[in-house]
């Protein structure tokens, strides 16, 4: 809710909030029209909901979550804070399953102005909180930014490119752009282009050490029907609980790594094939009042513990 009204810019934080020390990064993703549009558009004929499949939206969120994770390695090896992008999502989130948007809402998909916590565990994955490491996707529009961070010279444009003849961009490089007198100077990095791949200028402990940092960040997308989407052994223990107004609702947990193999997600799975949308990781059982929420993980396995070091500052 803090972060919602952030975003709105009604929430007023005491002033240091508005001028981080080591200023901010900022960059504007890219989404291609293929994965925001998989559906053919008739203005005669428009497309009925659902217009994304889940794994459609899935693919959406996830080409997204790939260049949030490497814009957060390049502003946290440099001390500065991410401003969140405006997220697109292709589905809604709600507590039940539904056909793409919220029961009763008028809203059109996509959503292109996402709620980041519709995609990220601000509240509870992101330790030790989003202040930390984040602002809001309007931080930069705030009136409540001091002189310093809105001036013409606070912002300083950067594009981090692989050199001439080079497949990925080094570790040097990308440190020598980003710490230049001009960049310090900055108090607000925007990126021009996608942020480079992390791992690819990333020392590799240095990496696993980021990795384990940031895979808590993902949360989960809800909800999917229950009998086409929980396994026969799952769906047999939910329908034989004995909880009382029983209503069983499906989850898949968004991934930061989704794009990569092997990698370890934050349910402690090992993915060594393509990433796919895995229902009935979680099930939710409430009373008839709907209330209290009771979440079980239900897949048999441990799940990842928290990196207890993060990148070179810990927390």
């Amino acid at each position: 809710k803090r972060h919602r009204l952030r975003e709105a810019k009604v929430f007023e934080d005491p002033p240091s909030y508005y001028d981080p020390p080591g200023g901010v990064l900022t960059y504007q993703p890219d989404v291609p029209a293929r994965l925001y549009s998989p559906r053919k558009f008739s203005l005669t004929r428009p497309s009925p909901l659902p217009q994304f499949s889940v794994a459609e939206h899935f693919a959406l969120v996830h080409h997204q979550l790939r260049q949030l994770r490497n814009a957060f390695a390049l502003a946290n090896t440099t001390g500065r804070l991410l401003v969140l992008p405006q997220l697109v999502c292709g589905l809604d989130r709600f507590f039940y399953r539904h056909d793409g948007v919220s029961p009763g809402s008028s809203m059109s998909l996509p959503i292109w102005n996402c709620p980041a916590d519709h995609v990220l565990a601000l509240q509870l994955g992101v330790k030790p909180s989003p202040e930390r490491w984040l602002r809001e996707s309007s931080f930069l529009s705030n009136p409540r930014l001091p002189p310093s961070m809105r001036t013409k010279d606070a912002t300083l444009e950067l594009a981090i490119e692989p050199a001439e003849g080079e497949a990925a961009t080094s570790r040097q490089a990308v440190l020598a752009l980003l710490t230049s007198p001009l960049a310090q100077h900055a108090r607000v990095l925007r990126l021009v282009g996608e942020p480079p791949e992390a791992e690819s200028w990333m020392g590799a402990a240095e990496y696993s050490r980021f990795e384990a940092g940031v895979r808590n960040w993902a949360d989960f997308w809800c909800c999917s029907e229950l009998e086409k989407s929980l396994s026969a052994e799952m769906l047999a223990r939910v329908r034989g609980s004995t909880e009382l107004g029983l209503k069983a609702k499906t989850h898949v947990y968004y991934d930061l790594f989704a794009d990569k193999l092997p990698h370890t997600d934050k349910a402690g799975r090992v993915w060594r094939e393509a990433w796919r949308p895995i229902p009935g990781e979680k099930w939710n059982l409430t009373d008839s009042m709907n209330e209290p929420w009771r979440s079980r993980v239900v897949l048999g396995h441990e799940p990842v513990k928290p990196a207890r070091k993060f990148m070179a500052d810990g927390i």
